[in-house]
């Protein structure tokens, strides 16, 4: 009975007027994507066709040829390079694994030897330099960070933060040359995944076991006047919730896409539990920012798979909205509403920091880091507020750097997703996993309209690690020239 119900119910939403309207929209935008200049220059490859040819890159692939004759006559690296434990590719998925649970500067010395072994393993083997378009955008962010001491009014309090962001940002390099394979990409996949589960379940054992919570300031980022059935906004381990929230920003998409890639059961079940886990953990996050960048990732990762999932989105939408408790609801709906302290502390430093952009700091920039921000904001600040940053990813990086730290990041976050799409949609066991770093970037891209994500070096180290397998998935699929596999249908969820 219930299933003849169902058949009919399904029968009449598809003739229905509602449905057919939604339809058509979705193919119309569909033809005009595809039709579309602007998308078809986007996913082109004239930028890594370029920087194929350009001097960086022979210069890099002549030095490695020129080294490797003494790197393989050592018995050493024989010995080293004989052991699977120091293959590049498993120190890289190591290191991805162990990024949100170390401390900073052991995850710095960590990536520093991964990166030295992946240097030696390339020269050893006479694997030449694979470049991309992502490439010239991170040496850019690089070059950003260095001008950012330079003009610096404390030079010596900037260039340890700037060393330590071109540090992880280069880590990028690292983790495009090390996976360099669909096995590497789905083991460094897997890392992710694991790890960010292992975040989540440390953020619910404080929401349900008051583990792991400091004696006092659990009542941080809390405004309980307004949000009174909100009384712990979980962080596991990386110190803040909003940062919680843009780290499982960049993981969720991947998550999301083994349990609908991957064909073995076991997997599929393991991987829908962590999925419920981080899903909570954003939840217990209270991040608005989170909450939407999230959606906005999973949405687009499903309209590409198939535009008629439009219609699943949009009911699930209403249904969420109609069945979702009223705490969350209100939280949601806060959003823009500048009787919430936290909605008003944000508007008073965009503020401040639009006119210290304004008044002449857009052309190179204050400084980077903590101290050079603070010494010129106070001259802008409204109400007050005293702040370590600026609370929008890109403000911040045109306030530190000027127009070529701010061009520079726009250019990595959208060639990083361009990368990803692209690899998407040139087939592959992969793609799906391709699509998911696209999803993720773009999701820590939403979220960073309203936080400093950078502000936490951590996360900021795993953002260049998925940006740099976006990378690295994208020239393993340019390079191999595979074709979908025919078998890897959305029905498999």
């Amino acid at each position: 009975m219930f299933l003849q119900i169902s058949k009919k119910t399904i029968y009449a939403v598809r003739k229905s007027l509602i449905f057919s309207a939604i339809c058509a929209i979705g193919a119309f935008l569909t033809r005009l994507c595809k039709n579309s200049a602007i998308v078809t220059r986007f996913l082109s490859q004239s930028g890594r066709t370029a920087f194929s040819s350009s001097v960086l890159t022979r210069g890099v692939n002549g030095a490695g040829s020129l080294a490797a004759p003494v790197f393989k006559s050592s018995a050493v690296l024989r010995l080293i390079f004989g052991s699977i434990a120091l293959q590049p590719w498993v120190l890289v998925c190591a290191v991805l694994f162990l990024a949100p649970l170390i401390p900073t500067m052991v995850l710095l010395a960590a990536a520093a030897v991964t990166t030295a072994v992946t240097l030696a393993h390339g020269i050893y083997f006479g694997e030449g330099y694979r470049p991309t378009a992502v490439d010239k955008w991170l040496l850019f962010v690089m070059l950003a960070y260095f001008s950012g001491v330079m003009v610096s009014s404390d030079r010596q309090a900037s260039l340890f933060p700037a060393l330590l962001y071109a540090a992880f940002c280069f880590f990028a390099f690292t983790v495009k040359a090390a996976i360099n394979s669909k096995a590497h990409a789905r083991a460094a996949v897997f890392a992710l995944v694991l790890s960010a589960t292992a975040v989540s379940l440390h953020g619910l054992a404080q929401r349900y076991f008051g583990w792991f919570l400091p004696t006092v300031g659990t009542g941080a980022w809390l405004d309980k006047d307004m949000f009174e059935g909100v009384y712990l906004r979980v962080y596991a381990t990386l110190e803040n919730p909003n940062v919680l929230a843009e780290y499982l920003d960049l993981i969720i998409p991947f998550t999301f896409a083994i349990a609908v890639t991957e064909k073995s059961k076991l997997i599929k079940l393991v991987s829908l539990g962590c999925l419920a886990a981080q899903l909570m953990a954003l939840l217990y996050s209270y991040s608005r920012g989170g909450w939407i960048a999230t959606i906005a990732a999973i949405a687009v990762f499903l309209i590409a798979l198939d535009r008629r999932f439009v219609v699943l989105l949009v009911l699930g939408g209403i249904g969420g909205l109609a069945l979702m408790p009223a705490q969350y609801i209100n939280r949601l709906m806060s959003v823009g509403n500048i009787t919430d302290r936290s909605t008003l502390y944000r508007l008073y430093i965009w503020l401040g920091t639009i006119d210290m952009v304004k008044d002449g700091h857009w052309q190179i920039g204050i400084g980077v880091g903590e101290t050079a921000f603070a010494s010129v904001y106070r001259l802008y600040d409204y109400g007050g507020i005293v702040t370590p940053h600026s609370h929008n990813l890109f403000l911040q990086f045109i306030t530190e750097s000027g127009v070529l730290g701010l061009v520079s990041i726009l250019g990595a976050f959208f060639s990083g997703i361009r990368q990803g799409m692209r690899a998407f949609l040139s087939g592959g066991r992969t793609r799906l996993y391709s699509l998911a770093a696209a999803c993720g970037i773009l999701g820590f891209f939403v979220q960073s309209m309203t936080d400093f994500g950078f502000y936490n070096y951590r996360v900021t180290f795993v953002f260049w690690c998925v940006l740099g397998l976006a990378a690295a998935m994208g020239s393993a699929h340019a390079a191999d020239g595979e074709k979908p596999d025919p078998r890897e249908k959305v029905s498999a969820i």
